[in-house]
Order: C-alpha cells, then structure tokens, then sequence
C-alpha cells in the first residue's frame, strides 16, 4: 500500500502542485515531502484499520452490501455522519 501511497504521490499530486523546473530547495523539499508522505500514509492506515474494526462489528450488513454490489450502502454503514463525510478518494 505504501508503494501505491508513493507513486500517487510523485506522479499524480506532486505533478499537480509543483511548478516544473529546479528551485534548489532540494533539503526543504525533501523534508517536506517526507512529512507529507507519512502524514498520507497514517491516515491511510487508520483508515483502513477503522473501516475493518466497523466491518467486524457489522459484519453480516456488509457482507450483504458487497454481495449486492451497493457501494452506497457500504459507504453510508461506514460514514459517520456526525464525524463528517468520507473523504473521495
């Protein structure tokens, strides 16, 4: 998944918010990019392990969604509204 993370990351949003072409900031870039790329991950992650916790507690509500193919089931057992709304991905 960090793979995945990364290569989003340098060839879809880096692209996007970077100006072409040599700043030298190479240290501050470097540092910067680090710290997004962690921050990314981490909510990834937590995610992930959010969206698992509330399968097993569900699990035969989500079982059924999946098999019916509705996504927007699944996204509104797994959105708590009063947290607010998933982020699109």
């Amino acid at each position: 998944l960090n793979a995945r993370i990364m290569d989003i990351y340098v060839n879809k949003v880096r692209v996007a918010v970077c100006e072409a072409g040599d700043d030298a900031q190479y240290g501050s870039s470097v540092v910067a990019d680090v710290n997004v790329l962690q921050a990314i991950s981490k909510r990834v992650h937590y995610g992930m392990f959010v969206a698992e916790a509330k399968f097993r507690a569900h699990e035969a509500q989500y079982r059924a969604l999946i098999e019916a193919g509705d996504e927007a089931g699944i996204m509104a057992l797994l959105t708590d509204a009063a947290r607010g709304e998933v982020a699109d991905v």
